[in-house]
């Protein structure tokens, strides 16, 4: 299943299919993307840059990662992720799907990796 690249906008909040990148957004109410992890990447918040008031995280927008094992590559998490209690581990086993729920609470940036069953 490949996701469809979308747009929605309903009441200035957008919700933005997206290419993958090792850089996690929280300057959209929610960014989703799939992809099947071919290396051993670091998630890490983007940073805001200063450039522009779009690209400040905000507190409780959200990134939904679909990242699909290749039977051996996991991603690691920047320090400035949190792990929630509960979480599940990374599954590299090829074509296992791992859904990785991360947000911003307006302190911390937060990670949580669910398991399609």
């Amino acid at each position: 299943m490949t996701l469809q690249s979308r747009r929605y906008k309903k009441l200035d909040l957008t919700v933005e299919t997206m290419a993958y990148y090792p850089k996690v957004p929280f300057f959209r109410f929610l960014s989703v993307c799939e992809q099947v992890l071919t290396s051993n990447d670091e998630l890490v918040p983007l940073a805001w840059t200063g450039v522009s008031a779009d690209a400040n995280p905000i507190p409780g927008f959200r990134a939904w990662y679909r990242l699909i094992g290749d039977g051996t590559h996991a991603p690691t998490f920047n320090a400035a992720f949190k792990q929630k209690d509960g979480s599940g581990s990374y599954d590299s086993t090829l074509y296992a799907v791992n859904l990785i729920k991360m947000w911003y609470d307006g302190v911390d940036y937060w990670y949580e990796i669910l398991h399609q069953a």
